[in-house]
C-alpha cells in the first residue's frame, strides 16, 4: 500500500500532490503488479500511480482521470507490471476543494483526505505499506510552528498558494516502509524529492 499520511496538509484549492514512494524489496530483485485499488475521499477528482526507473518515467501503473468516491473498485491490469529494485512509485492525487473555505487535512474521516494506492502483487514479501510525506522544514524547523503558520495563511491569495506550493517542493520528504502490524520498519529516512524534467508522454492514438 502506498499512502499519504494523516499529517499532510492539503491547501483549500484544487492541486496535485506528488509523493515518491521507494519500494523496499528485501532480497527480491523484482515483483509483479497484477491489480490495483486507488483511493481518495470526497475531494478526490483524479488519481494516477506513476512508475520511475533510472531517472526515466515509465507508463503509469494506473490512471483514473475521473475518480468518484462513490464508485470505487479493484482493477486487474491488462498486462502485469514489473517493479525492479531501485524503482520508485508515486501516487498523484488531484483534489477540488474550491467549495471549502478552510484548509483540508489528511486523515481518516471522510471530510479529511487521503491519497492511496493499494497494489496487488507477487511474490509475497513481509511488507504492508510504504508512506511518504513532506516535513515542511522549508517553512519552519519547528513542527508546531509550521501548523501555526499554515493556519494563518490567506488561502484565497494566489501568491500565498504559489509560495506554499514552492515550499512543499523544497521540503524534505520523510519516508518509511513497514511490515505486518507496523513492525518492523524496513526503511526509514529523509530525502529530497526528485522528478525527471520530462514526464511520461503517451503515444498518439491511432483511432480515427
Amino acid at each position: 500500500m502506498l499512502t499519504l499520511p494523516n499529517f499532510f496538509a492539503l491547501k483549500s484549492l484544487r492541486k496535485s500532490i506528488r509523493i515518491i514512494h521507494c519500494m523496499a524489496l528485501g532480497k527480491l530483485h523484482e515483483f509483479k503488479i497484477f491489480g490495483i485499488v486507488q483511493h481518495a475521499h470526497l475531494l478526490g477528482r483524479a488519481i494516477t500511480t506513476r512508475h520511475f526507473r533510472n531517472g526515466t518515467e515509465l507508463p503509469p501503473i494506473a490512471v483514473d482521470p475521473n475518480y468518484d468516491f462513490d464508485f470505487q473498485e479493484a482493477r486487474l491490469l491488462r498486462t502485469e507490471r514489473s517493479v525492479q529494485r531501485g524503482d520508485s512509485l508515486m501516487v498523484e492525487c488531484t483534489y477540488d476543494s474550491t467549495a471549502r473555505t478552510t484548509p483540508t487535512l489528511g486523515g481518516l474521516t471522510t471530510r479529511d483526505e487521503m491519497c492511496l494506492s493499494f497494489v496487488m502483487y507477487y511474490p509475497k514479501i513481509p511488507l504492508t505499506n510504504c508512506l511518504s510525506a513532506p516535513i515542511y522544514d522549508s517553512i519552519d524547523k519547528d513542527e508546531r510552528a509550521v501548523w501555526t503558520t499554515l493556519k494563518a495563511y490567506n488561502w484565497t491569495s494566489p501568491q500565498v498558494r504559489q509560495t506554499f506550493k514552492q515550499k512543499v517542493r523544497e521540503s524534505s520528504i520523510h519516508h518509511q516502509c513497514i511490515g505486518a502490524q507496523m513492525n518492523p520498519k524496513y526503511l526509514e529516512f529523509v530525502f529530497h524529492e526528485y522528478l525527471p524534467q520530462e514526464g511520461y508522454i503517451p503515444s498518439s492514438s491511432t483511432c480515427p
